[in-house]
């Protein structure tokens, strides 16, 4: 399977992955797997794309949401949750 990303400049607040590292308190590895697992998921508000150097605000939000449904419902609950969650926060991406 391909997936093909789209590089475009954008003028919206960018995360580097130290920032994102730092700011959810997690190791390089942990990030790679959650952000493995948001790419298949693909939950609203998602647009990260493997080998990018940088997180847009949406993706940086969607890691926030993520890792603390993975808090606090564990692994399973927060794969389980994740869509409805980010339905929710994005609605208004949604019904665009």
């Amino acid at each position: 399977m391909f997936v093909v990303c789209e590089i475009v400049h954008e003028t919206y607040p960018v995360y580097s992955r130290q920032q994102v590292l730092e700011a959810l308190q997690i190791g390089a590895d942990r990030l790679r797997g959650i952000t493995g697992t948001l790419n298949k998921l693909n939950p609203v508000g998602w647009d990260y794309c493997r080998y990018q150097r940088n997180f847009s605000s949406e993706s940086f939000e969607v890691l926030k949401l993520y890792k603390s449904l993975v808090d606090s419902l564990g692994e399973k609950g927060a794969i389980l949750n994740i869509h409805s969650v980010c339905k929710e926060k994005f609605k208004d991406v949604v019904q665009s």
